[in-house]
């Protein structure tokens, strides 16, 4: 038997890679998984109650004698666990050279991040260059990241080497296929902004506290629904009455308004239609976020909106005709999804 080892914190978003990785196990022929967890999350454990008893085990994270057994048997981790758990991992790396740590990023990410968020100089970056070449001599880990793209600007923006970063699919993208490939009836337009500077609200914030705004989508029998940035979650501005949180139903989503969040191209890459980037305040953001290199070459192949009537107008148009936009079928996602941590530990191996 061959294992994976899973601490359930250490990653964001949180639920949707853990539920991303639940659903791979289930389609998977070589691997048992060993969780610890404390976690009381019900969609978790009611996750965990579908799989197959022989493929999975879940164990306090207080167990640290069991920490240490579980990975040195295994050849992936994944969490990122803190205090003294964060040592015993390091030693059981050092007896099993075949454990690799593997690192999830929140998603696709578009905006500027690292050194292209000017926050930092590029000698600090090159410091940090060296310690991720050092640290990976003894204790190896690899970063996923879902697209080519996607892996040349974070090598770029944190100057990682790119034998650390691994072209695949996160667990959240095949989390999001398995809801959004769903034909239940979509029913749903998602606002998901991205979090600001200071107490900046963002335009989508203002979209959702405006009564005319609303009620003239939600009277087409359409909900509409919002996420706020996980670190984040304070509403600003009180929204409209119809509003209401987003519960993770991505099978009945028909619409997701996005600006700079990572969401927009998951989204997209899961299978998802009708995503539209609303950006009016562009110039203002990227003056005090800096330019991102990949979110200019995605919005430009995408549609992408600047005022308010023109987001009524195409959503209006959308709702009445019932189309699917901007979609395109992901074959490595497809190919992945079956053995996920098969392949993945293969491609680490080749890396």
């Amino acid at each position: 038997m061959r294992y994976i080892t899973l601490f359930t914190y250490g990653f964001r978003p949180l639920k949707d890679h853990i539920l991303g990785l639940l659903c791979s196990l289930n389609e998977e022929e070589f691997y048992k998984m060993i969780i610890f967890s404390d976690t009381k999350d019900p969609d978790i454990l009611k996750a965990i109650e579908k799989i197959d008893k022989n493929k999975i085990s879940l164990i306090s994270s207080k167990k640290l004698f069991q920490i240490f057994k579980y990975c040195l048997l295994s050849d992936l981790i994944f969490g990122n666990p803190k205090g003294i758990k964060k040592y015993i991992i390091f030693l059981a790396q050092l007896i099993n050279r075949n454990a690799i740590r593997v690192i999830l990023t929140p998603g696709i990410i578009l905006k500027a991040t690292g050194y292209f968020k000017r926050e930092r100089s590029a000698y600090y970056f090159s410091k940090l260059h060296i310690r991720n070449v050092l640290v990976n001599i003894l204790f190896r880990f690899i970063i996923i990241t879902p697209t080519n793209e996607f892996m040349v600007y974070l090598s770029a923006a944190f100057f990682y080497p790119t034998n650390l970063l691994i072209n695949y699919p996160l667990p959240k993208n095949i989390f999001f296929s398995s809801k959004v490939c769903n034909q239940n009836k979509k029913n749903i337009i998602l606002f998901s902004p991205t979090h600001r500077w200071d107490n900046e609200i963002s335009p989508i914030e203002i979209l959702l506290s405006d009564e005319k705004f609303i009620n003239s989508i939600s009277d087409k029998n359409f909900q509409i629904r919002y996420t706020l940035h996980p670190l984040y979650p304070k509403q600003k501005v009180k929204f409209c009455e119809s509003v209401s949180l987003f519960d993770s139903d991505w099978e009945n989503v028909f619409s997701l308004v996005t600006d700079y969040s990572s969401i927009g191209y998951d989204y997209l890459y899961a299978g998802g239609g009708n995503l539209i980037y609303y950006i009016p305040d562009i110039i203002k953001f990227e003056a005090n976020q800096g330019n991102g290199p990949l979110f200019q070459s995605h919005i430009n192949q995408n549609l992408t909106l600047n005022t308010k009537q023109q987001l009524l107008d195409k959503l209006n148009y959308l709702m009445k005709m019932g189309e699917k936009v901007n979609n395109f079928e992901n074959k490595d996602l497809n190919m992945n999804f079956k053995n996920y941590f098969y392949n993945l530990n293969k491609k680490c191996r080749e890396s």
